[in-house]
């Protein structure tokens, strides 16, 4: 009876936290394939499907900048100006991902999760286009919204 409940209980955390963490974005999307505007950089923060961190939603922040909220299965994606800055990802902790645009250039940023104490506690990892493009078929566009 009690691996029962355990299961029901397990599912219905999942269930929730499934329906839970949609990704929205605040700044102007772009594709990783457009143009780059002179003087600008891409920059692209993805997510891959974790199921045992699929409740947690991270925030992204560009310096002090939020960026959109990135849920599990996708990714946020942006334009900005060549210069160095850094990326921020907070749950129950902040990362840092500091970075030195180069102009007409694509960054690739893959946030993880550890063992937190309550949540999760955010990593994020610079990776290449190649490992990028290996988790796109299965992640989710964000919701374009204004900014809050």
């Amino acid at each position: 009876m009690l691996i029962y409940l355990k299961r029901v209980i397990l599912f219905l955390i999942l269930i929730n936290g499934l329906s839970c963490s949609s990704t929205s974005q605040y700044v102007a999307f772009k594709e990783k394939d457009d143009t780059i505007q002179e003087g600008n950089a891409t920059i692209c923060v993805v997510r891959p499907n974790v199921i045992w961190a699929a409740a947690i939603k991270s925030k992204i922040y560009q310096d002090d900048k939020l960026v959109g909220r990135l849920g599990h299965g996708s990714y946020l994606c942006w334009e900005t100006e060549a210069k160095p800055l850094s990326i921020v990802a907070t749950t129950e902790n902040k990362d840092v991902l500091n970075l030195d645009l180069v102009p007409q250039q694509k960054y690739f940023i893959r946030l993880d999760y550890n063992l937190g104490f309550v949540v999760g506690r955010a990593r994020l990892v610079q990776i290449d286009e190649q490992e990028f493009d290996k988790y796109l078929p299965r992640l989710h566009l964000p919701k374009i919204q204004a900014p809050k």
